[in-house]
């Protein structure tokens, strides 16, 4: 079976909830991963997450 990535399903998600809040949290080293999350239009995090960058995030998403 093929595997789906992060953004793959962020985007399957918008095509059900048009203006769900989406965060993409990776550990990963690859260079261009957080260009390619934004330019998605969602947000991203590098794990280990800062505790004061998921707070700020996440009282953003609840003024929307």
């Amino acid at each position: 079976g093929s595997t789906v990535n992060g953004i793959q399903l962020a985007d399957a998600l918008r095509t059900i909830w048009k203006d769900v809040p989406v965060c993409i949290v990776s550990a990963a080293q690859d260079e261009d991963l957080s260009l390619r999350i934004t330019s998605h239009g969602y947000d991203f995090l590098r794990k280990p997450v800062k505790a004061g960058k998921l707070r700020a995030l996440l009282q953003r998403y609840s003024k929307r």
